[in-house]
Order: C-alpha cells, then sequence, then structure tokens
C-alpha cells in the first residue's frame, strides 16, 4: 500500500506544491518558516499530507486501473446506438490497435496445451479432480476464450486464494504489488508533462510538445508492462495451481515408496 498508493499520491501532492509556488499561489518560504517556528503546525501540516497523499494516491491507482481495464475489455460496445458509447467503442478498437502486443496470446485453450505439455495430460486431470473451480482453465469449453475475460474473474481469485492460504511460497503477491505500482504510476507521469513545461524557461512552442511526447512514452511503456504483468499474472496463478498439485502427487508416491520399501534384516544390519 504504501508504495502503490502513498508515494505516487505523495508525487501529486509534490508536484502540486511545485506548480503552485512556480506560480506565486503558494510561498514555499513562508510555509517552511511558520512550520519551524510553531510544532502544532507542523504537525497539523504533515497530517493533511499524508491524508491527501493517500486520497490522491488512491484516486490515481483506481484510475490507471480502470484505464488498463477499458484496455483489456473484451465486449463489443460499439452496437449501442448512444454517442458516449460510440466514443468508447472507438476508444477501445484504437487502444487495442495500439497495444496489440501486450494483449494477444492469452486463450485459455493455450494455457491448457501449456500445462499439458509441462505436467502431462494425469497431473492435469488430477488438477481438475482436486480442484473443480479450476474447469473453465483445466476443461475449457471454448479454447478461443481470452484469459482477461471477465468470466475467468472468479477461477482467478480462487487461484490466488488457494495459492496465498495453502501454498504461500507459490503465491503471486510480487506480481500484483508490480502491477498496482505501475498502474497508479499512469496519473502522476501525466500529471508531470504540463507541471514541468509551465516551469521550464523555454518557449512554450518547445516546451511543450517535447513535456508531451516525452509523458505519452513513458505512459505507453508503463500501460504496456502493466498489460503483460495482467496477462503473465493470471497465467502464472493457473500454472501454480498445477505446479503445487504436481508437488503434492511426487511427495505423496515418494512417501508410499518409503513406507512400502522392505525394512532390512537384523541379519544384514549386524553384518553391517
Amino acid at each position: 500500500m504504501a508504495v502503490s498508493v502513498l508515494a505516487p499520491g505523495a508525487i501529486i501532492l509534490s508536484l502540486s506544491l511545485l506548480w503552485l509556488s512556480a506560480s506565486q499561489t503558494l510561498q514555499v518560504s513562508g510555509l517552511t518558516k511558520a512550520m519551524e517556528e510553531s510544532g502544532s503546525f507542523s504537525s497539523l501540516f504533515l497530517t493533511a499530507a499524508l491524508s491527501l497523499s493517500f486520497i490522491f494516491g488512491y484516486t490515481a491507482r483506481a484510475l490507471g486501473f480502470r484505464l488498463v481495464r477499458g484496455i483489456e475489455a473484451t465486449q463489443d460496445i460499439g452496437t449501442q446506438r448512444r454517442f458516449g458509447s460510440r466514443v468508447r467503442s472507438a476508444w477501445s478498437k484504437a487502444a487495442k490497435r495500439l497495444f496489440h502486443g501486450a494483449l494477444e496470446g492469452d486463450t485459455c485453450g493455450g494455457t491448457y496445451d501449456s500445462l499439458e505439455q509441462g505436467y502431462g495430460s494425469s497431473v492435469c486431470r488430477e488438477a481438475l479432480r482436486l480442484h473443480p473451480a479450476m474447469a473453465p482453465i483445466l476443461k475449457p469449453s471454448d479454447p478461443s476464450h481470452l484469459l482477461r475475460d471477465r468470466r475467468f474473474d472468479e477461477v482467478f481469485v480462487y487461484a490466488k486464494l488457494w495459492l496465498r492460504r495453502m501454498a504461500p511460497p507459490l503465491n503471486i503477491d510480487s506480481v500484483e504489488v508490480e502491477v498496482n505500482i505501475l498502474c497508479a504510476s499512469v496519473i502522476p507521469i501525466a500529471l508531470s508533462a504540463p507541471i514541468f513545461a509551465t516551469m521550464v524557461d523555454v518557449p512554450a512552442y518547445f516546451s511543450w510538445p517535447l513535456a508531451v511526447i516525452f509523458a505519452f512514452l513513458i505512459v505507453f511503456f508503463v500501460i504496456e508492462n502493466a498489460l503483460k504483468l495482467r496477462k503473465s499474472e493470471r497465467y502464472e496463478a493457473f500454472r501454480n495451481v498445477v505446479a503445487d498439485c504436481a508437488m503434492r502427487l511426487a511427495a505423496e508416491s515418494f512417501a508410499k515408496a518409503s513406507n512400502t520399501a522392505p525394512a532390512a534384516s537384523p541379519a544384514t544390519r549386524l553384518g553391517d
């Protein structure tokens, strides 16, 4: 939470203060002097800054996730006749063309083929027997369905909770943290462009295009990586559940083999 919420919120707050200071709306020197002279004011200011950082951070992360999910959306919203729906449909199609490389290749059929090739059909069948909730992945009705489709949300949640509760070394929390950080950083990066463009002592016809292009490229790479991580996050969750099943089966086989092995005779032990 501190990294994916507090840090981007603090960046947004710092950018806001920097812009207010540059526009002569806020005197930072006077604020610093008031904090040095009054301990109560200093505590109040720090509390307010921390609270605003959390608010800005949560808002930035929510907007970032909404943007990423809008790009991932698989349903066609262009069939409605309302103007807003047509605009969203056009934006969705353009975004999918722009991030085509990060969105392709995540079908449930391809996921099952990869799991079957890596762990064998017998392990996949056993995993399906032990985890019937994984049926949409281990026994897909339509192999062309995408893993990011909302129909797989509950299966993904089940896989995450199982790994977190029953197989902690295999959980995917680190990937989830990376996704949160990337989604939360989109808004601070986008806001930094106009602020720095207005602050630098460079002609506007040069600073603004440069700042916008630079921010766009960074936001593009951040969103692209977030899309790739969200795709691999789902695959790794499903794969790790099957891997957990395979390791448990192997452990049971070793335990049975050690229990059924013939014990050495007393004469053999004396001879040794």
